[in-house]
Parts: structure tokens; C-alpha cells; sequence
């Protein structure tokens, strides 16, 4: 799937440290030659926070059936971070980002080529989520040659054998963002 649409991104001032190319974050990076991303995706069914996961392809070696959150590697056309994001969370759901709220954390790994990789995880706002709908409702969409299957997951869920994360770090991620978007609930309907 590849975006045809210009992206449009609210960013806040918390976030314009992000609001840079690749290239430029890791330039002073001795430990790092390409940065990926990760969109983490909120939503509230039935008075019960939940997160968008996606499914690896079954051919995706080592990684092949783990869960995670939309994302993957920055390219040299996207003007920013926050951009590639919005790129790579279109590309890996069809959802559409329109904010960036939150850094949720990073790491770094090797690839599957060797190359040291940072990878930094968002808590984001994506359009389809502007007005409460049911579950069923939100167009998700995965690009079968690198995802099987999507779901919405409630934190009590986390972790389990019915979907098994990628890596203790991108659990971390996830977590961070339940208990900032539960946070930000609770304060909302105070």
C-alpha cells in the first residue's frame, strides 16, 4: 500500500525534536545507521482502552506470526520523522495519521542485514478515530506481504500466547501508551 495522499500532521511543540529527517536525528549517532518508527494507535471499545496490533506475514522468518505495532524504516523522502510514521502506519493499516502526541520510547536492534538500527515508538491520533465508532467500523486494512492480520487489543490481553510482541521493547511501548491514553481518559471525563 503506498499513500497518495499529501500527509497532513499536527505537531505539537513537545514533538518538533522529531520534526526532522532521519538523516539529521541520527547524525550525531555513533551507534545507529537507519532509524525506524512505530505508530502506536489508541482507541476506546466499550469503556476498554485498546491497541491497534498487526500480525507479521507467516513468511517473515524469526519474526513470521509475532504482533507489533504499525511501522518500519524510515526512507530518505520522508521530510521527517513524524512523517515516516504517518507513511509506514498508512502503508501497514490504511489509517490515516493526523497527530503525534506522545515519544513512548526507544532502542535499538541489529537487522536482519546487520545494520544498527533506533527505532522510536509515537502514541499517535489518526483520523478514522476523530468521532467514536465501533470496532468493526475503523477501515483497517494490512498489506498481506508483510502482515496477516490486525487486531484491537485491551492491555489485559498483554502479553499472551494469542499475540506474541516482537521484542520486550516494543511491549514497553505499548504499555506506556495504555497508561498515557488511560491517563488522559480518566482526566477527560473528570
Amino acid at each position: 500500500m503506498s499513500s497518495s495522499t499529501p500527509i497532513r500532521i499536527h505537531i505539537p511543540p513537545s514533538m518538533t525534536k522529531y520534526a526532522k529527517s532521519a538523516s539529521v536525528y541520527i547524525s550525531d549517532d555513533s551507534e545507529a545507521d537507519v532509524v525506524a518508527v512505530g505508530g502506536v494507535v489508541m482507541a476506546t471499545f466499550e469503556s476498554q482502552a485498546h491497541v491497534l496490533l498487526v500480525q507479521r506475514a507467516a513468511n517473515d522468518g524469526r519474526m513470521a506470526g509475532l504482533w507489533e505495532v504499525p511501522g518500519g524504516g524510515c526512507e530518505d523522502t520522508d521530510p521527517t520523522l513524524l512523517h515516516s510514521t504517518a507513511r509506514e502506519v498508512f502503508e501497514e493499516s490504511s489509517l490515516h495519521l493526523t497527530g503525534v502526541t506522545d515519544m513512548l520510547g526507544e532502542y535499538r536492534f541489529k537487522t536482519r542485514s546487520g545494520r544498527r538500527c533506533l527505532k522510536l515508538n509515537f502514541l499517535i491520533q489518526v483520523q478514522e478515530l476523530r468521532v467514536p465508532v465501533a470496532v468493526d467500523e475503523i477501515p483497517v486494512e494490512v498489506d498481506p506481504a508483510e502482515h496477516q492480520a490486525f487486531a484491537w487489543v485491551p492491555e489485559a490481553q498483554l502479553p499472551s500466547d494469542q499475540h506474541p510482541i516482537t521484542s520486550e521493547e516494543q511491549l514497553l511501548a505499548i504499555q506506556q501508551g495504555f497508561k498515557i491514553y488511560d491517563g488522559r481518559s480518566k482526566h477527560a471525563s473528570v
